[in-house]
This record gives C-alpha cells, sequence and structure tokens, in this order.
C-alpha cells in the first residue's frame, strides 16, 4: 500500500469515527490477525501501547488474573498518522 494510500484510509477512518460509525475502543485481535481500522497486529499494539504512544485500558477485577486490554481507536489512529512520510515514493 503506497504512503498517499495509507494517508486517504486514515483520513476516512478519522472522518468516519468523527462522525460517530466507529467504536471509541477496539480489543486486540487474535494472534495472527490485525486489528480492523489499522491493519496492525496484535504484537505492534502491545508494543506501541508499552512506548507509551496510544491510550489503553486495563479491563480486570481486583485480583483477578486475566482481564481485557482495550486500545482508543482515535489515539491509535493519530499514530499511525503521525507515522505518514509525505516524502514521495519513488517511481517504478
Amino acid at each position: 500500500m503506497s504512503t498517499k494510500n495509507i494517508q486517504q484510509r486514515v483520513e476516512s477512518l478519522l472522518a468516519e469515527r468523527d462522525a460517530a460509525q466507529q467504536p471509541v475502543w477496539v480489543r486486540a485481535p487474535r494472534a495472527g490477525a490485525v486489528e480492523h481500522y489499522s491493519g496492525l497486529s496484535r504484537g505492534k499494539l502491545y508494543q506501541i501501547a508499552a512506548l507509551g504512544r496510544i491510550k489503553t485500558a486495563s479491563l480486570k477485577p481486583p485480583g483477578a488474573v486475566r482481564g481485557v486490554k482495550l486500545f482508543q481507536l482515535r489515539s491509535l489512529l493519530d499514530y499511525v498518522e503521525s507515522c505518514v512520510c509525505n516524502t514521495p515514493s519513488p517511481k517504478e
């Protein structure tokens, strides 16, 4: 996917979010799959979250071993958009 296509996709997703057509929070995909809106893998989501680049919420009752990690979609899309390089792609 070219840089221009990625930027257009991110802008489209942000516009949909502003129109309340997207969820506020998303779960990490199952192992081997990618997150629907960003196309990032489960591992990449956790890596970016560990760096503090995206907002997360952990839903875990006190004393529980397991819980659910949620990722704020807006911060995730903002992060992806911040990574878009504005340099022209090489001509083939």
